[in-house]
């Protein structure tokens, strides 16, 4: 990334470890689309492990994701060792987006490359 450039992304905090565990369901034409999520949470490591299930009328798959989940100042200090500087933190989860608070499930980080 070019001097100057942005760079925005998003990261789960360890507040987030909860919103991976749900069971959503459609009705569609010929049947139904089930997600079901369920997470696991390494308090120790914070790695959150997630396998979900999403069942089609003519499909199911199955697929793991394993996650390490950041505080604010982890991801702060990694972007200031790789010559970044964070313009904002928010949270665009829900609606506009909100500042930072402590205890957020997850954040935004818009950051300035040096």
């Amino acid at each position: 990334m070019r001097p100057g450039g942005l760079f925005l992304f998003d990261f789960i905090t360890p507040d987030g470890r909860r919103r991976y565990t749900f069971r959503n369901s459609r009705a569609v034409v010929g049947g139904r689309i089930t997600a079901d999520s369920r997470g696991r949470f390494d308090e120790a490591a914070r790695v959150l492990s997630v396998d979900l299930t999403l069942e089609t009328p003519d499909h199911v798959a199955h697929e793991r994701h394993v996650m390490r989940l950041y505080s604010v100042g982890e991801v702060e200090a990694a972007l200031r060792r790789q010559g970044f500087d964070v313009i904002v933190v928010t949270d665009l989860y829900d609606g506009a987006g909100v500042p930072f608070r402590a205890g957020q499930p997850s954040y935004d980080v818009l950051a300035r490359r040096r």
